[in-house]
């Protein structure tokens, strides 16, 4: 959430009425800091709307790694005014992946190793394009999660299983360890 006030003063010399704020992407924006209650910001009166941002800063209109958010002031007597405010958006990519294996030692030719692997988003932006390969497993098999968009999605966790058969050809291609 992006908490924020938006504060309006009327430094000239005539009172304004009609006075109307509108913030596209604020979840709500409600004046608190008014002098009398009237509806009319006064030669030298200030109001201030606190605001909030709850939902998606992509919605926003993005700079270097920000959001950009405008309100806009008229009323009656003015052209409309507005000013902005940009919000640094600090992106943290990143995943972790683990594999477990069912088996300590490989004995022979033909035995199969079953795998678990886990993948997690656990920061902060959703991640896309995200494809597993083993080249080693003979199959991986998606058992927990939703992989079809291939977009790994915050506090999101993908499990697969994975089993890989030993070939003769890995038993002589190891040596002793």
């Amino acid at each position: 959430m992006i908490n924020y006030a938006i504060t309006v003063d009327n430094a000239r010399n005539i009172d304004l009425t009609g006075v109307i704020l509108t913030d596209e992407f604020a979840d709500e924006v409600t004046l608190t800091g008014r002098d009398n209650g009237d509806g009319i910001l006064g030669v030298d009166e200030t109001w201030t709307y606190p605001g909030s941002l709850h939902g998606d800063a992509g919605r926003h209109e993005r700079r270097d790694c920000g959001a950009l958010n405008t309100a806009v002031m008229d009323t009656d007597q003015t052209e409309p005014q507005q000013d902005s405010a940009t919000t640094t958006i600090d992106k943290s990519p990143g995943l972790t992946i683990a594999k477990d294996a069912n088996k300590e030692a490989v004995t022979a030719a033909g035995q199969v190793i079953n795998y678990a692997i886990t993948v997690d988003n656990a920061r902060n932006i959703d991640l896309t394009g995200v494809i597993l390969t083993d080249e080693f497993a003979d199959e991986v098999t998606l058992t927990g999660g939703d992989s079809r968009d291939r977009i790994l999605g915050v506090d999101e966790t993908w499990t697969y299983t994975a089993a890989y058969t030993v070939t003769q050809a890995d038993m002589n291609a190891r040596t002793a360890c």
